[in-house]
């Protein structure tokens, strides 16, 4: 009797605020919990008018909000678990572009009502990835309207357009204006009170030469041979001197097309990753409190290029930064054959036992593996030659995660065995069973059975 009021109670009320708050807000407003408690998240942020913001925590969705006519979205997320959670938002606009995820780490307080402000990175569009010669460049998106968006292309003086009403914003590089060759493209948006939005992820493209003033090609090979040249990189961001709000960066450069590049933060590696075919990269790292000093090269096999320039950045947390996991492998880049065996080996520090290790080889194999032991060997053979990056990442039982990124190329000079070897033996075995039934017709000596095998076997040497 008391379920049956309970559930009648319960039943009620779900439908009254169904009624209040209408099919529409129900379907623009959605919020699912992950744990107990009353310990809650409050989220405001910035985006383009009207756009739909998705929230995760892992890949988890806990909620999502429409912003309203002038970008701003405020979003209460109750039934938390208290401590570290990571969490990602991005927008999907009106006109149906999705931007680049935001990734922020909450450290909620139990009992208690954690505030953050986000300011959604701006979405952004290129008219083509090859440009021919004559063509202009055309980037566009959509942010905050009024939003001042500053667009670095390479390592040149920010432009800059400001967003209509409505928030979007487009910009026209026209012919000429940039050099031919390879460049990348990322952009921040401003608000009128100097609030500044996450950047985007760099976007690639290659202005194309004209046929009468070529680029000089080098053909590409599964391996570059011991005598080619190795250019050093370029750091395009973040810019010399620059102060970091997070602990986590996104160092974006330049370099050759599928150059395996190195990046180092105070004369330690930190990742690598493969540039793409117009040579762009990016890797994120963590930086230490204090000053930072970021730099990278260009590697194949032993041989590598002179490092780039000194990028400074400081990190100057306004708390006292709690124990954070870290992550070291005891090598980020890796030149081998197909089907060799590479061993990894990932070591943790800090952190909360046990330790769940996820590893992504990028040939589409996978690991999975919990562990309490802070040092973990992974072992991996390749079976096609090509130009891999690889990730692993850690999370604790806290839910503290951390993510280090290593690069793989796999050449294919493994030993390869004429034709004649693979069928020798066949052919030698064939001549064996013809000279037994030969000896059977013509009574032929064994002394000659053997003679021939040898002969056979002489042959196909």
């Amino acid at each position: 009797m008391r379920f049956n009021i309970w559930f009648g109670g319960c039943t009620t009320l779900i439908l009254l605020a169904m009624l209040v708050l209408g099919p529409g807000r129900a379907a623009a407003d959605v919020a699912v919990s992950i744990g107990v408690g009353d310990t809650l998240v409050n989220l405001t942020g910035q985006t383009s008018p009207g756009a739909f913001v998705t929230i995760k925590d892992d890949d988890v969705v806990i909620g999502t909000i429409v912003a309203d006519g002038t970008g701003n979205f405020v979003k209460l997320i109750g039934a938390q678990t208290p401590g570290i959670h990571n969490l990602s938002l991005f927008t999907k606009t009106t006109s149906g572009s999705i931007s680049d995820s935001l990734q922020l780490t909450a450290n909620l307080r139990e009992h208690d009502t954690t505030d953050a402000f986000v300011f959604l990175p701006t979405t952004i569009t290129l008219s083509g990835s090859d440009i021919s010669p004559g063509n202009e460049l055309v980037a566009h998106g959509e942010t905050i309207p009024g939003g001042v968006v500053q667009i670095y292309v390479d390592q040149i003086a920010p432009l800059q357009v400001v967003a209509d009403s409505a928030g979007i914003w487009d910009l026209h590089i026209g012919p000429g204006r940039l050099n031919p060759g390879n460049h990348s493209i990322t952009a921040y948006v401003t608000d009128g009170n100097g609030q500044q939005s996450a950047p985007t992820a760099p976007r690639f493209f290659t202005i194309l030469a004209s046929p009468a003033n070529p680029l000089p090609m080098t053909p590409q090979t599964d391996q570059a041979p011991a005598t080619a040249p190795l250019h050093t990189p370029s750091i395009n961001l973040p810019k010399d001197n620059a102060i970091a709000a997070t602990e986590q960066i996104t160092v974006i450069g330049l370099s050759d097309a599928y150059a395996q590049i190195e990046v180092w933060r105070n004369n330690r590696l930190m990742g690598s990753v493969f540039a793409d075919k117009h040579g762009g990269w990016f890797l994120t790292i963590l930086l230490q409190t204090g000053m930072n000093e970021i730099t990278s090269r260009a590697c194949s096999g032993a041989q590598c290029s002179k490092f780039s320039g000194v990028i400074h950045i400081r990190y100057d947390p306004k708390e006292a930064p709690a124990a954070a996991l870290r992550l070291l492998l005891d090598a980020y880049r890796f030149d081998t054959g197909i089907g060799q065996n590479i061993h990894l080996s990932a070591s943790v520090l800090s952190g909360q036992k046990p330790y769940i290790y996820e590893i992504d080889w990028g040939d589409g194999t996978d690991q999975l593996i919990s562990s309490n032991d802070g040092q973990t060997i992974f072992s991996h053979a390749y079976v096609s030659a090509g130009r891999y990056t690889g990730k692993i990442k850690v999370e604790d039982a806290s839910g503290a995660a951390v993510q280090n990124s290593f690069s793989v190329n796999i050449h294919g000079n493994t030993q390869h065995h004429p034709v004649w070897k693979l069928v020798a033996p066949g052919l030698a075995m064939l001549a064996v069973l013809l000279i037994i039934v030969q000896q059977a017709q013509n009574s032929i000596t064994m002394s000659s059975v053997w003679a021939a095998i040898r002969r056979a076997f002489r042959r196909f040497k």
